[in-house]
């Protein structure tokens, strides 16, 4: 790491050049914003990036709300800034499956499931609250297991070693009947086409989080230069690409209470 470099990290949703590529334009564009280096810090799973906040290794991170409030390595971060998608600090979570698999909830008894990570609001502890709620019974579910990001679990899914998945979804206006804008299943490298078995209500956005130990003069800086970045035409569609966002807004703590109490009810399950 370079001397006085700031380290922002991320779990991208999958880890290739054009991911890369973009994580470092981004960095760029911050670094010529704030002017210190910015390097980024590229974790292979959530757990991982947990790791290198908890560590310091990374002074900022982009986490999921519930990497945040369930992971004990993370209890002192601060969170900075929420991302705004479709003009609204929340998303859904859906559970999938490929156009020749199960094409409902029923059907899809005995399958084998994908999910990104134990601690993933949107890509494990929401999707299966969702389907306990439509009456889904989980133990009815054969193999399950984890692929670390929510472009694996389209992969697992497209290549056969998975019959449903759990992923975030976006659609147009936050309406669950509406356009989907974006999925964890939705990728040019995947072949195939996908199936929507069950929505889950909104969920708090990502978040971008600090280390407690960062400057608060360091987190004015970087959160400032985030929100100017996702507004700025050459930096605007990289953020997209990666964080999906459209903008940033101040977090709402009552909509973070609001999902701690729904993620410890999604752990009994």
């Amino acid at each position: 790491m370079r001397s006085g470099a700031i380290t922002f990290g991320l779990c991208p949703k999958l880890h290739d050049d054009a991911h890369r590529d973009d994580i470092d334009v981004i960095c760029g564009l911050m670094a010529d914003d704030i002017g210190r280096p910015v390097e980024p810090v590229i974790a292979p799973s959530p757990s991982a990036l947990a790791d290198a906040l908890a560590s310091g290794e990374a002074q900022f991170g982009w986490v999921s709300p519930t990497l945040l409030l369930m992971s004990s390595r993370l209890a002192t971060m601060v969170p900075l800034l929420s991302s705004v998608r479709e003009g609204a600090a929340v998303f859904r979570s859906v559970v999938f499956a490929c156009s020749d698999g199960p094409r409902t909830l029923d059907e899809a008894r005995g399958a084998r499931a994908a999910w990104v990570d134990p601690t993933s609001a949107s890509g494990y502890l929401v999707p299966r609250l969702t389907m306990a709620r439509l009456g889904f019974p989980l133990d009815m579910l054969g193999d399950e297991i984890f692929v670390e990001s929510h472009g694996e679990v389209g992969r697992a899914v497209y290549e056969g070693r998975a019959d449903i998945g759990g992923t975030y979804a976006r659609f147009r206006g936050g309406d669950p009947d509406g356009e989907l804008l974006d999925a964890g299943f939705l990728d040019p490298s995947f072949d195939g086409e996908a199936c929507i078995l069950a929505t889950s209500g909104p969920i708090t956005a990502d978040l971008i989080a600090a280390h407690p130990l960062t400057p608060l003069t360091t987190r004015i800086a970087f959160a400032a230069a985030l929100c100017r970045l996702v507004h700025d035409p050459t930096g605007s569609t990289p953020i997209r690409r990666i964080i999906g966002a459209e903008d940033f807004h101040p977090v709402s703590f009552a909509a973070l209470d609001e999902l701690r109490e729904l993620a410890e009810a999604a752990r009994q399950l």
